[in-house]
């Protein structure tokens, strides 16, 4: 038999807004209604714990205004930043070119031996695939960011 979810409505409303959960009800932990639901995740988002489930609040978002679960994407990269406007239904491949940059060079650009020349790779589909070699590392970003908008489209992060 499968296990029935709880009646989020019942025990949460959200602002759209402010993309905030506030509790309808007492909860037996000293939480009152009308206070914020949810804490930090080590992950930088919000989890809200209802009857020792966590949800991520941007999944729970998405279902009380569309009544459906999905995987959920912050278009801005902000994980608690859980505002109807910032959420978009996403699959992995998309969720993951929406990250952030990471190391010193930019997006996209790694930098080949000795520092002379820059290298330009992009991952689609769990595979890697090399762009080329440039003199520059602005060169090798112009074109990992042609391949990004082409492969990714909205969810293509240049930065």
């Amino acid at each position: 038999m499968k296990k029935q979810l709880p009646d989020f409505m019942k025990f949460f409303s959200y602002d759209p807004k402010t993309g905030l959960f506030h509790w309808l009800v007492d909860r037996p932990n000293g939480v009152k209604a009308g206070d914020i639901a949810g804490c930090k995740h080590s992950d930088g988002g919000i989890v809200i714990t209802l009857f020792s489930k966590q949800y991520k609040a941007g999944r729970l978002a998405w279902f009380f205004m569309f009544g459906e679960w999905a995987l959920i994407d912050h278009k801005d990269t902000v994980r608690d930043n859980n505002r109807a406007d910032n959420l978009r239904k996403a699959t992995q491949q998309q969720n993951s070119q929406n990250r952030r940059r990471t190391g010193k060079f930019l997006k996209g650009v790694k930098c080949n031996a000795l520092g002379r020349t820059f290298s330009a790779s992009i991952t689609q589909n769990g595979k890697n695939k090399h762009l080329g070699n440039f003199k520059t590392e602005t060169a090798a970003h112009d074109a990992y960011a042609t391949a990004a908008k082409r492969l990714f489209g909205e969810f293509a992060r240049l930065s």
